[in-house]
């Protein structure tokens, strides 16, 4: 995570964001669209996609990149939403191949649509990998390296969770 700074007019102090704990400093720039974190986050998130977009080999873990974030961060999320996330991160955790993933992460969607997502346990512990640390990637490879990591990091959290997210699954492979 990214700690304190002192700056050239002194010490700078570092804010923890509300969804993921991050320490940043806030140098300022646009308001941040996004619910539940810090404006120095939701800025870096929005840096971190810019860079994926811009780069394929940044790209291939994009869906990752927004499932991680958008989990640390559950302000407004629905529970549909919520659910898949949670499902895209246990296929990437089970090694499920990326099309398979996208097919069963359409299908949960699908299914709660208007059917609600039954309650989910809140994490009790966060994840120790945030935002900032993808954003220290210097190379594509890095980059896919640490995303992942955070994906197995926030899925952790959700033990509580992992039994309702398999059965879903399981229903969408037909077992």
């Amino acid at each position: 995570m990214i700690a304190d700074h002192a700056g050239a007019a002194g010490a700078v102090t570092a804010t923890a964001c509300s969804g993921c704990g991050a320490r940043l400093v806030d140098t300022g720039g646009p308001p941040t669209l996004h619910d539940g974190c810090s404006p120095a986050c939701g800025r870096l998130f929005d840096a971190v996609l810019e860079r994926e977009y811009a780069d394929p080999e940044y790209f291939v873990v994009h869906g990752l990149t927004v499932s991680s974030w958008r989990l640390q961060h559950p302000a407004g999320a629905s529970a549909r939403s919520t659910a898949v996330h949670l499902a895209r991160l246990c296929l990437d955790a089970e090694g499920a191949r990326p099309e398979r993933l996208v097919a069963v992460v359409q299908s949960v969607s699908e299914r709660f649509r208007h059917d609600p997502a039954p309650p989910l346990t809140p994490p009790v512990d966060r994840s120790v990998i945030t935002i900032a640390d993808v954003a220290a990637a210097t190379t594509a490879i890095e980059h896919r390296a640490l995303v992942r990591a955070w994906a197995g990091a926030v899925w952790a959290t959700r033990t509580a969770d992992h039994p309702t997210v398999r059965s879903w699954l399981a229903r969408q492979r037909g077992g």
